[in-house]
């Protein structure tokens, strides 16, 4: 499937440097979740309702969950465009797709997110302003297996989750926001899994927030279907869970 100029509201042309890819010289997830993250912003910064300006309000948006699908791992030097397309606004959440693309609109990686707006003052969800209403057009959500927000775990226990290591968070995983970047929960979470697991789907459910100096433990469980990361807190309050699965997407390059 490709995607025409039409069908997506932002989109940025890039090319996938080295800094980008993993041993196999291939876009990596964490290339492709900073993409993400880049492109948001940019979107956002050209309508007048980026970080800068959400900062002086106290307010940002905040994320709930990703579910990305990779069909297709760029190599280093191919030029791609990343891009966005906001599909929902209600009460307090909205909704984006994402993508990463090739030069004549193939789709190489597709995602849905989901975001809370959040007042950073009094640290609770907030109704998302007319503001946000206003500044965004929405798109029709692009047609994907949609996954729920919440991934289910209720057929595991904690104690059935083995242990891999502990660390606390440091400086450089922070970001402007004073926890741990949204990013950093998955690109750690996939060093956790085994380097001979392939996977992809992705999919990310944020429960809290790591803060600087808090000691987070890394568990995994596998299964028949899918390969689970939690990072949580000495006491099992999870700031995460990760969920791999190899649901046949991926081409051949």
């Amino acid at each position: 499937m490709k995607i025409t100029e039409n069908d997506v509201i932002f989109k940025h042309k890039d090319q996938v440097k080295f800094s980008e890819v993993d041993k196999d010289k291939r876009l990596g997830i964490r290339g492709i979740l900073n993409y993400f993250q880049d492109v948001s912003e940019m979107q956002s910064s050209s309508l007048g309702t980026g970080y800068l300006t959400l900062d002086k309000t106290k307010c940002i948006w905040i994320i709930n969950s990703w579910q990305i699908q990779i069909k297709k791992r760029p190599i280093l030097g191919d030029t791609i465009y990343s891009a966005t397309a906001p599909h929902k606004i209600k009460g307090i959440e909205g909704d984006r797709n994402f993508f990463i693309l090739g030069e004549d609109g193939e789709v190489y990686v597709n995602a849905n997110s989901i975001w809370s707006f959040y007042d950073r003052e009094k640290q609770t969800l907030m109704r998302v302003p007319k503001s946000q209403y206003d500044a965004f057009k929405l798109a029709e959500p692009y047609p994907m297996d949609y996954e729920p927000r919440r991934i289910n775990i209720r057929n595991t226990d904690l104690k059935d989750y083995i242990k891999d290591d502990e660390f606390k968070v440091r400086y450089s995983m922070t970001d402007m926001n004073d926890h741990m970047n949204n990013s950093q929960y998955a690109i750690i979470s996939s060093d956790y899994i085994r380097r001979d697991y392939k996977y992809d789907q992705l999919r990310v459910e944020y429960a809290r927030m790591a803060l600087l100096d808090d000691k987070v433990i890394v568990r995994h469980y596998e299964d028949e279907e899918r390969y689970i990361i939690i990072l949580c807190n000495e006491n099992d309050d999870i700031f995460s869970i990760s969920e791999f699965k190899d649901l046949g997407l991926a081409k051949e390059s």
